[in-house]
């Protein structure tokens, strides 16, 4: 069962919780068929136990079965057996009481006692004395066993202990006895508790142990942010009068965050926020969460008991992080290790403190975390970070690394209590590491973090040009092109200010990361492109020495140079200025200095990767096609030995197409799955669309149309999340040629005109619409989509990558119309290219 079918009648969903809710369907199968069971249920505060325990007996009667419910008491006074007195009183119930006192026999007594409402039918209750001993409490459980299986013989029967948690030790021994005798009955028993409460309670270790023999673990997890999303949304969605407007992704991410997924949370969160009309405002996600009254009390009674050094110890840790290092804590609290540790044992045993490994800690949710940090001042805090900040320094010594963002955040909430020079450098050695690791996003956060603290210190306009630099490069990959450009041009202007044309070349080029759309040229970066090189170039003429340490980025500009011109007629511009970036490349490659050092060694192998890589792409053709394959083998060689996989990833991109063009299905599958396992190994969302495109493109070499349709499908979904994606263009490729072949021309035309119009340098698409039209019949259309295309008798089309296919739609074309002379002219051209 999906998780859409579980619901509740205020409209919002029970969702993320398909598995669970089938191995409880599983259960009751069994139960069904006689082989019954028990399932302990298990889980935080809020994560959903009772209301998915709720909707699961409400199924359970749909199928024939009775339920009784059980639910124990936090406030304490409850009597022994409180939970199945609750049981046993719904069977009573719902059972025949005329006949019950037969049915338990010697039992009677025992049940009487339990529940004594019941003595007028069962006879006087059995005396209190014999409840103290092993064999009197023997006798009641039997009883009790007799009560359910009886009860069971009637009908089918789900019984639901709930809280266990609170539970007295007594009614978990009659539950594992009970267990014992659920193979042989109708009936499913679900136990549901908070397994570190539990675990807490000494007294409750021997029975929780012997019901983990006799039952199946079913623990409830933190739900996914798509399920968060769908959680949200059916909430709102009753809040609302009406049907209300979508929740932004941005804030279904930062309730996903906030909650780690716990449905309580989440619902708190949401109605909190639709209180404050916050609940579809992006910008919301940018400012932390309110944290809900409900749930701050919830955590503010727990909190409550405890003793002011260990409340010490636990707002240290919230302000040391999610993971707590107890080195870390012993420096910040200024105390031995030893006193740290005990002071965490009464919040490791209620379950605030979960521990994570040897020395180290963690909150059991962040909200128990957001909690203690609201009960700080702001000058407490920023002090407390800053100890923490030095404390992880002291701790991860010569480790730093790894811990780079860790340690930055630390610093750069202590700015105002003097860690603003150590934030700044922090900060930004952490973005570096996460470009490194390909967390765009992050990085773009980490060095808008530093701006921002380094706009209050000193002016240094190098540093500044660091920062603003490594925010557009880092936004750029993240694929915000518009606030990348931004950053870029602050960084830009420094580097005009600063008279450094290697600094500005470097904006240049990173400028040109996002930059090759097909069917576009864009004025402003072929301007700042060429302006980088000029500066560049003559600096380089008049200093012999600096033009050889200057050859790297002068390779480089003339190839992206090469590639925002793409689109452009100028050709024989583009193949000048590859070939110089070639000879530049293997002049680096071959010199003395690349021989040098390891670090120069690297940079020379890249320098030649990418003017190979990139410089093919700048002149793909119909004539480069061949080419490509070995230039490729060389280039991925040199990424593997410099471990650039980001290259190497749009290396093997291109490869497949020519694997595909080139008629080699076997190799190109071969480069799909080498292509798949490496995006996702890497965890790169905007190369993993391609996977589908490149399966899409095999299926249709196979003639598979509908995996080719449902493959296209799937890279068009993906790409919705990925901004400045080219991959719905290429879909909308696949999906023409895919279509077409099925004779669907009807479905086509909005889909080519579309694409006509918007990409103007991309003849294929003013050919294929001039096609679907001859096809559809509208042969003037057609015509006059023609006249305009072979004004220049065919020489305007320009010689990229697009060349074969726009001849060959052209070719169609004029056949299904009949234009003999036009059609020898193009078989002219095409001749030299065929097979």
């Amino acid at each position: 069962m999906n998780s859409a079918g579980l619901s509740d009648r205020r409209g919002s969903s029970l969702v993320g919780r398909g598995r669970e809710f089938g191995q409880l369907q599983t259960a009751l199968e069994g139960a069904l068929a006689g082989r019954g069971g028990l399932v302990l249920m298990t889980g935080e505060p809020g994560i959903g136990k009772t209301a998915l325990a709720r909707e699961f007996v409400e199924h359970a009667a749909t199928r024939g079965a009775a339920w009784a419910w059980g639910s124990c008491w936090e406030g304490g006074g409850a009597p022994a057996y409180w939970p199945w007195v609750q049981v046993g009183r719904t069977l009573a119930r719902n059972g025949d009481l005329a006949n019950l006192g037969t049915a338990l026999g010697p039992g009677a007594p025992w049940i009487a006692g339990l529940l004594p409402e019941l003595a007028p039918t069962l006879g006087n209750p059995a005396r209190a004395s014999e409840l103290d001993s092993d064999q009197a409490r023997f006798r009641l459980f039997d009883a009790l066993a007799t009560l359910l299986a009886t009860a069971a013989e009637r009908q089918p029967l789900v019984i639901v202990l709930d809280d266990l948690h609170w539970a007295d030790a007594s009614s978990l021994l009659a539950l594992e006895f009970v267990a014992r005798v659920l193979p042989d009955v109708r009936l499913l028993a679900i136990a549901a508790y908070r397994h570190a409460e539990a675990h807490a309670r000494p007294e409750l270790a021997g029975p929780l142990s012997g019901l983990a023999r006799a039952g199946t673990r079913l623990p409830l997890e933190g739900l996914a942010r798509a399920e968060v999303g769908e959680l949200a949304a059916a909430r709102a969605r009753w809040l609302s009068s009406g049907e209300p407007e979508p929740i932004p992704a941005p804030l279904v991410a930062a309730v996903h965050q906030a909650s780690a997924g716990n449905p309580f949370f989440v619902d708190e969160l949401v109605q909190l926020l639709a209180a404050q009309g916050r609940l579809h405002d992006a910008a919301a996600a940018e400012r932390p969460l309110p944290l809900p009254d409900g749930v701050r009390d919830a955590i503010r009674r727990r909190l409550a008991p405890l003793e002011p050094h260990i409340m010490q110890a636990l707002a240290a840790g919230a302000v040391i992080g999610g993971e707590v290092h107890l080195q870390a804590l012993a420096v910040v609290l200024d105390e031995p290790a030893a006193t740290g540790l005990a002071w965490l044992e009464g919040p490791l045993r209620s379950g605030l403190v979960a521990a994570r490994g040897p020395g180290r800690f963690a909150f059991a949710h962040a909200l128990v975390r957001d909690t203690l940090l609201e009960g700080l001042g702001a000058n407490r805090r920023a002090r407390l970070h800053l100890l923490a900040a030095e404390a992880l320094e002291q701790t991860y010594g010569e480790d730093v690394e790894p811990h780079l963002a860790e340690i930055a955040h630390h610093f750069l909430q202590a700015a105002g209590e003097g860690g603003a020079e150590r934030a700044v450098d922090y900060a930004a050695r952490a973005a570096q590491r996460a470009v490194g690791q390909f967390a765009y996003d992050e990085a773009a956060h980490l060095y808008e973090r530093a701006i921002a603290v380094g706009a209050a210190l000193p002016a240094d306009e190098a540093r500044a040009w660091q920062l603003e630099q490594g925010l557009g490069e880092a936004r750029m990959r993240a694929g915000d092109v518009d606030g990348a450009l931004q950053a870029l041009r602050v960084a830009a202007g420094r580097a005009r200010r600063l008279d450094d044309p290697d600094r500005l070349a470097q904006t240049a080029l990173a400028s040109t990361l996002g930059a090759f759309s097909p069917g576009l040229v864009d004025p402003g970066l072929v301007a700042v492109l060429e302006e980088a090189m000029s500066r560049l170039e003559a600096v380089a003429a008049g200093d012999p020495q600096r033009r050889a340490t200057a050859d790297g980025l002068r390779c480089r500009l003339r190839v992206q140079l090469a590639l925002a011109l793409y689109w452009s007629p100028h050709r024989e511009r583009r193949e000048q200025l590859v070939d110089e970036a070639l000879a530049l490349a293997r002049a680096i490659f071959s010199g003395q200095a690349a021989r040098e050092s390891q670090q120069q060694r690297i940079l020379a192998d890249r320098t030649l990767a990418f003017a190979l890589a990139q410089g093919f792409v700048a002149v793909w053709g119909p004539d480069t096609v061949t080419r490509g394959l070995p230039i490729s083998i060389e280039v991925l060689e040199l990424c593997q030995r410099t471990n650039d996989a980001e290259l190497g990833m749009q290396v093997r991109l291109w490869r497949i197409r020519l694997l595909l063009e080139l008629d080699d299905p076997v190799r190109a599958d071969e480069e799909i799955e080498a292509f798949g396992t490496t995006a996702r190994r890497l965890g790169q969302p905007r190369m993993l669309v391609y996977d589908p495109l490149h399966r899409a493109m095999a299926a249709h070499l196979r003639g598979d149309f509908a995996a080719a349709e449902r493959f296209t499908g799937e890279a068009l979904a993906q790409s919705r999340d990925e901004p400045g994606s080219i991959a719905p263009i290429i879909a909308d490729a696949q999906t023409f040629l895919a279509l077409r072949a099925q004779g669907r021309q009807r479905e086509l035309e909005a889909l080519v005109r579309r694409n006509a119009d918007r990409l103007p340098a991309m003849r294929r698409w003013r050919c294929g619409l001039a096609l679907v039209l001859a096809e559809l019949g509208r042969e003037e259309e057609a015509r006059r989509e023609l006249e305009q295309l072979v004004a220049a008798d065919f020489a305007d089309v320009p010689r990229d990558a697009e060349w074969l296919v726009a001849m060959a739609l052209l070719a169609e074309l004029c056949a299904l119309l009949n234009d003999r002379p036009r059609a020898r002219r193009l078989y002219e051209l095409l001749a030299p290219y065929e097979g």
